[in-house]
């Protein structure tokens, strides 16, 4: 028994040869997987050639025998017929492997299926819902910096989804400036242990209405931007410190941190 192609596509026609191993064949039964066994002629040279198409994901096992014109049969021949849907590809000039964007920067992401022919999409981004569009681009704005993760499946007119596809992107952060009259660019320091220090926060992230900071180690604090664009908060320190700073918007799309390590001289 031969098949062709042996290994293909989910949709893709398959035609098995079948050819006798005894005289006097005069039709044949076949079955395929878990389908009703089907009767069909030999050809006057005792072969039979029938086509199949299969409709599922995986390895599909086709059996056959052979009958003589007084009725008896074979024992089973057998053969396999493989389908796969491969996943599709995914693709954005916007936001790749390398970091790139920002949070809250809205990317386009481009889908296509070169390999089988689709219909839909299904897609979810990192942990969110599975969402489908029958469009081939979609677009969505992260909240956050870092690692991010885009699964897609496509869909078929017979509504078989493909294998799925991984696509890992990174989002830039987008951190503050953070300054301090006690630490005032190129000039000396003036922290001393036990006396307030003074910061200045500008958020980069459009839309920022407040700052998170926290020494290492301690629980964040939260402080408001004010109408000049600026947050401002103090802290005192007994010798050098941590210091991690972010900004956060209403609709809780966060900068990423900036971190700052503080001297604080003890004379």
């Amino acid at each position: 028994m031969e098949t062709d192609p042996w290994d293909g596509l989910v949709g893709q026609k398959r035609t098995i040869t079948v050819t006798p191993n005894r005289d006097g064949v005069v039709s044949y039964v076949y079955k395929i997987g878990e389908d009703p066994e089907k009767q069909l002629p030999a050809t006057a040279d005792g072969s039979l050639t029938f086509e199949y198409t299969p409709t599922t994901v995986g390895y599909h096992d086709v059996l056959v025998a052979s009958l003589d014109a007084a009725g008896v049969r074979s024992g089973w021949g057998d053969s396999t017929v493989a389908a796969e849907a491969p996943a599709p590809d995914v693709t954005s000039s916007d936001y790749k492997y390398e970091p790139g964007g920002a949070p809250g920067q809205t990317g386009t992401f481009t889908f296509s299926s070169p390999r089988i022919p689709v219909v839909s999409y299904k897609y979810r981004f990192n942990d969110e819902q599975w969402q489908t569009t029958t469009g081939t681009q979609v677009q969505w704005a992260p909240k956050r910096p870092g690692y991010h993760y885009l699964y897609v499946r496509g869909v078929t007119a017979e509504g078989v989804e493909t294998d799925e596809r991984s696509y890992m992107f990174q989002v830039k952060p987008l951190p503050p400036t953070v300054t301090s009259p006690q630490y005032p660019d190129g000039g000396p320091i003036s922290a001393r242990p036990g006396q307030p220090i003074e910061f200045v926060v500008t958020p980069a992230l459009p839309g920022s209405h407040e700052v998170l900071w926290y020494i290492a180690f301690n629980t964040p604090q939260v402080v408001p931007v004010g109408a000049d664009g600026k947050a401002r908060f103090t802290c005192t320190s007994g010798g050098s410190f941590e210091l991690t700073v972010s900004s956060r918007t209403p609709d809780g799309i966060v900068s990423g941190d900036v971190r700052r390590t503080c001297q604080v001289p003890q004379q």
